[in-house]
This record gives C-alpha cells, sequence and structure tokens, in this order.
C-alpha cells in the first residue's frame, strides 16, 4: 500500500457533517425553540423568562451548528468554520497528530507556529484526500515519539 501524497490540483475540498446528523439535529433544535417560544406567546404567565431565554439561545444553536460546521481544505490553507471561521496556512502547521477518539471518529491536533496549544480539526470524512493533505506535514507520533504536541 503506497502513502497518499498531497496534490494542490485536488483541493480545495469541503467535509461537512452527514446529512442525516444535520436535518435530526435541525429537527431537535427546532423543537427545543417551540418548547422555549410558543408558551411565550400563547400568553402563558412566564416566570422563567431567563429560562426561556436559554433554551431558544440552545435550540438556535442546535439549529445553525451543524449546517454551518466544515472543514474546508484548500491548496495552501485548512480553514474550519463553527461559530467562527479558523483559517490556518498550510506552512504554518510545525506538525499535527492523528488521533482516534470513542465518539466522532478521528481528531487532528495540529500544531501552528509552534504554539503550545494545538488546533483540533475533527475530521467529519477522514478519507484519502483528507489523509493526502496531511502528507508532507511532520506527523509528531511518528517523527519524534512525542506524546503531547
Amino acid at each position: 500500500m503506497t502513502a497518499a501524497t498531497f496534490d494542490p490540483a485536488r483541493y480545495p475540498r469541503t467535509y461537512r457533517h452527514w446529512i442525516v446528523f444535520r436535518i435530526f439535529m435541525a429537527l431537535f433544535g427546532v423543537l427545543v425553540l417551540l418548547g422555549a417560544v410558543v408558551p411565550s406567546l400563547s400568553g402563558a404567565a412566564s416566570t422563567h423568562g431567563l429560562v426561556r431565554l436559554v433554551a431558544a439561545a440552545f435550540g438556535a444553536a442546535v439549529l445553525i451548528l451543524p449546517w454551518r460546521h466544515r472543514v474546508v481544505l484548500g491548496p495552501h490553507f485548512l480553514e474550519t468554520r463553527a461559530l467562527r471561521t479558523h483559517r490556518i496556512e498550510r506552512t504554518a502547521i510545525s506538525g499535527y497528530r492523528r488521533r482516534s477518539v470513542s465518539r466522532g471518529g478521528i481528531v487532528y491536533l495540529v500544531n501552528v507556529d509552534g504554539r503550545p496549544r494545538p488546533v483540533t480539526v475533527r475530521a467529519i470524512n477522514d478519507d484519502a484526500d483528507f489523509r493526502a493533505w496531511f502528507a508532507g506535514l511532520k506527523e509528531v507520533d511518528t517523527v519524534d515519539g512525542v506524546a503531547h504536541l
């Protein structure tokens, strides 16, 4: 089996959550929003206004975030989108570490410009092109056996 090689012509590639997951979370978010908003609209006594406000914010986040979240691998950058968009130039990545986690598949810990706090990139679909994007970058586990980035 040959190792994947990075070919900039194959990028940009966008990785998103599975559509069934996004639809499920959207339905859940709508139910939470309705549970928070409908009693207020019906004129019910609102003694728990703050609780309803927090529930509405949670429902909106559950509704929006799965549709917004994605990882974009460009020929010269890595971009994660959730509440905010973080863009990292490929040349700024000083190393990475690939870990399997019990829930959510594979996590890539990326060390940027030698900063001690790595950026976590959760691989939504860890396919050959996703792994190939990291080809040529220093994989910390195999290079120096360091337990941490």
